[in-house]
């Protein structure tokens, strides 16, 4: 082919066709090229040797690769005028990251891989589009645990096991049934000829409660309570099901989060056993879960804080595992809520008995169960009113002592209670019901002087009665479905409020602090949770988990499938990274946690994905900030 005709091939074949006239000149001289007369296997992932850059002439490169569970995952389909082996060469020091299959009567100009780097580190343009080409590709987790090899260990395949098995690897024990009016002597009767701990109480075929052998010693022989009586007297209500393709892990969690013992597992719709707590955790070994046990059974502040300083080395652990971010902060939540619950049920001992109905309610970050490590974790007290037998002050009074004593003893701990613009004073978060209502209805109908604190649309319920929150976040969503348009607009004064670290040129933009280059990496995770917020309130979405809101705007129709990818990766990718050095700055550098991240201990892998991560949230903030009058109007798809 004579010059000008590869000339002109380089021309349209991006990023060659950025290079000025005299460099093209150079790299045609330094092209060979190869034909494949037959079909063939060129390249084994993570085992050939790239031979160089090769540029497609004629026919086609099939790329695929197999996930650690042996799954065979095809990624791209190579034609005319497309590359392969810039990731491999650049970031991979030369391996091939991708099976390659070559179609017959393909031919391809290989430019050689050391001459490729020099234009790589001399051009910015292909600069450029290689980092972004290849930071789109590690936004797919399974591509990235291509390139971000571990040596498999035995922990990490015991976490393999533990977050990848299913609930239908699980034995599970028969389903014992008796009716609500069974008299509880009866009841005991039946769980010992069943060899049963847990008993269904069932009404009209349907499963309407359950107890166990810990309520008949809690509720019955600790209560002198009549055994006469009937079983539906003493049962709890809480009825749980996972199917059983759901993971072991959720159930796990799921356990926790609600104190209960005892799980139904469905298949096809129909219950077809049992799962206890205790079998899932002794399947399980030395896993994070048995840490969150430990933290139920600790009986003083003192025990607590032991714990408590263990938890970067787990949280450490899991991440270097490869342990999916949504887990670890899940886990972390769970610890949590494990703590505040306990610390609880301490002060309440401590106390006269509450004088009304009141529920302990999680906000914020806290409240999305995406805990960091340098957040202080935010909660408020709702309580009822009561004005023939309280007056409102005598129970504030109350319910601010309860309050200040939970601060102090997780103080005690050694978990931060927050005083900031949020919560200047512990009194403010103490209110009643109707107090919190007016609150909402305030900031929904643009009362003068009322700011708006995002984060307290965030709540998830902790301690106490399950129907104060309910019926709290039914009349802020009534609220937010008749606001006022200013409303909506100050809620996205906040979504833009947030500096994203990165420049004109989508350069990671630090501060220079010694011989650190730092960046916030918390700017661009806000930009994502209020985002995703905005847009949640705005379309009467309930969730307050950021990644559970993404997936019910993608299932509402209000964002694309792709958008939604694009977030979902992003935002765990941020959060992973956060979470793993946030606990290094505690177990390495024995300091405390914050959001700044030392740019030059990045990998270049770690730095082209914050680029291409950070490049994509800028161009969603733009597009937010040039929508017509902000979005005030109704709800429509985002691009």
């Amino acid at each position: 082919m004579a010059s000008f005709e590869i000339q002109n091939f380089l021309r349209r074949t991006p990023p060659f066709d950025k290079l000025p006239s005299t460099e093209l000149e150079i790299m045609i001289s330094r092209l060979e090229k190869v034909v494949y007369k037959k079909k063939d296997l060129i390249y084994l992932q993570h085992q050939s040797q790239i031979l160089g850059l090769d540029l497609i002439f004629e026919g086609e490169y099939e790329t695929f690769f197999y996930t650690e569970d042996g799954l065979k995952v095809f990624q791209k389909k190579l034609s005319q005028f497309s590359i392969y082996g810039a990731d491999s060469i650049v970031f991979n020091d030369g391996i091939s990251i991708l099976n390659v299959e070559v179609k017959k009567k393909t031919a391809v100009y290989r430019v050689p891989a050391e001459y490729f780097l020099k234009l790589y580190k001399t051009y910015d343009a292909i600069y450029q589009f290689i980092v972004s080409a290849f930071g789109t590709l590690m936004l797919d987790k399974r591509y990235a645990n291509l390139v971000i090899r571990k040596e498999q260990t035995q922990d990490a395949d015991t976490f393999e096991r533990l977050f990848s098995r299913r609930l239908n690897t699980v034995s599970t024990r028969p389903i014992v049934t008796c009716a609500p009016d069974l008299p509880i002597y009866m009841a005991a009767q039946l769980m010992e000829d069943q060899k049963t701990s847990c008993l269904l109480i069932e009404e009209q075929d349907k499963l309407i409660g359950y107890i166990t052998d810990i309520v008949l010693r809690n509720e019955v022989i600790a209560k002198k309570r009549d055994v006469d009586r009937p079983v539906s007297e003493i049962m709890d209500s809480s009825v749980f099901r996972l199917t059983q393709n759901s993971y072991i892990h959720e159930a796990i969690l799921l356990m926790f989060n609600h104190a209960i013992r005892y799980m139904i597992v469905v298949r096809e719709g129909d219950d077809i056993g049992l799962v206890s707590r205790n079998d899932l955790l002794m399947g399980n070994g030395q896993s994070p879960f048995i840490f969150i046990q430990s933290f139920r059974m600790s009986h003083t502040p003192e025990e607590l804080k032991t714990k408590w300083v263990k938890l970067p080395e787990v949280i450490y652990q899991m991440s270097d595992l490869g342990v999916r971010t949504e887990i670890i902060n899940r886990v972390i939540s769970s610890i949590m809520d494990s703590v505040l619950q306990k610390v609880i049920m301490w002060v309440l001992d401590q106390l006269p008995e509450p004088p009304v109905g009141f529920a302990v309610m999680a906000i914020g970050n806290y409240g999305r169960e995406e805990v960091m490590l340098n957040v202080t974790q935010k909660f408020v007290v709702v309580f009822q009113e009561d004005a023939e037998l309280f007056k409102l002050e005598e129970l504030r009074s109350y319910f601010t002592l309860f309050a200040q004593r939970i601060s102090d003893k997780l103080t005690a701990v050694g978990i931060e209670v927050p005083k900031n613009r949020f919560l200047i004073d512990i009194k403010e978060q103490i209110k009643s019901r109707k107090e919190w209502t007016k609150l909402y209805s305030n900031w929904a109908g643009d009362q003068k002087g009322a700011d708006i604190y995002p984060g307290f649309f965030d709540i998830r319920h902790l301690y106490g009665e399950q129907s104060l929150v309910d019926s709290l976040a039914r009349h802020f969503q009534k609220a937010i479905q008749k606001s006022s348009p200013k409303f909506f607009s100050r809620l996205a004064d906040y979504t833009l409020a947030y500096d994203l670290p990165i420049t004109f040129f989508k350069n990671i933009k630090t501060t220079t602090k010694g011989d650190r280059e730092e960046f916030d990496i918390y700017q661009a995770i806000g930009v994502l949770v209020d985002f995703t917020r905005y847009f949640s309130l705005k379309n009467g979405i309930n969730e307050t988990n950021t990644g559970l809101r993404l997936k019910q705007l993608k299932d509402n129709g209000v964002i694309k499938a792709e958008v939604y990818n694009d977030l979902m990766q992003s935002f765990y990718y941020l959060m992973g990274m956060s979470l793993k050095y946030q606990s290094k700055q505690i177990l390495f550098d024995k300091t405390a946690p914050n959001n700044f991240i030392d740019s030059t201990n990045l990998t270049t892998i770690e730095i082209v994905t914050l680029k291409q991560i950070f490049g994509l949230i800028d161009e969603f903030r733009r597009g937010f900030k040039n929508l017509p009058l902000r979005m005030l109007g109704k709800s429509r798809d985002i691009e």
